[in-house]
């Protein structure tokens, strides 16, 4: 061979040998590059799902008191109109008491609630007081009940009330205290669903 020829042949070796480590540097480098690329999209996805969850977890909590806000303004609404609709309910019931004060059933039920008192004293000293709206009817009560009848200094709305001194007992029969125990134990628990 000739220098020429093993100029040549060298060259073709170096060039080839050279080849050949580029080509594996290049691989190894875009193997690399190809390792960083799926480790940054790793990390990117797993970044996103993460701000992804958190906004959806800030929306809800957003979404929870808007909610919570919404609901107690129902509440609220609905509180004022219960109390309206009770308040009404009062009125009529106060009106019809005050139409059923002017009947001869109103005398009738004084006369039970005294004979009451009276059966329940046993004997014992009783007081029993009737409202100032009707003293007109205390002479026919204390005939009918065969006591001594007090007009209270206050009015209670109608009904009758009555002490035993003896064992410290009022029996109250007032329809202002009736009426009380109504509006405090009042619960309005809806329309048609509940007959």
């Amino acid at each position: 061979m000739t220098t020429e020829e093993k100029l040549q042949k060298f060259l073709e070796t170096s060039m080839e040998d050279a080849r050949s480590r580029s080509m594996a540097l290049f691989h190894e480098y875009k193997d690399a590059l190809d390792q960083m690329y799926e480790q940054h999209v790793e990390n990117e996805t797993a970044q996103a799902q993460l701000r992804l969850k958190l906004e959806v977890q800030r929306f809800e909590r957003d979404m929870n008191k808007e909610l919570s806000k919404e609901q107690i303004m129902i509440r609220q609404r609905m509180s004022r109109k219960v109390a309206d609709l009770e308040d009404k309910l009062f009125v009529e019931v106060e009106n019809l008491l005050a139409e059923f004060m002017e009947t001869p059933d109103y005398e009738a039920y004084l006369k039970k609630k005294i004979k009451e008192a009276k059966d329940f004293a046993a004997g014992q000293e009783l007081i029993v007081y009737i409202d100032p709206a009707d003293e007109e009817r205390r002479r026919g009560l204390e005939i009918a009940a065969g006591i001594r009848l007090t007009v209270s200094e206050y009015s209670f709305r109608g009904g009758i009330r009555a002490v035993i001194p003896g064992k410290h007992i009022l029996i109250d029969n007032s329809f202002a205290a009736k009426l009380a125990e109504a509006r405090e134990n009042f619960t309005l628990d809806g329309g048609r669903l509940h007959a």
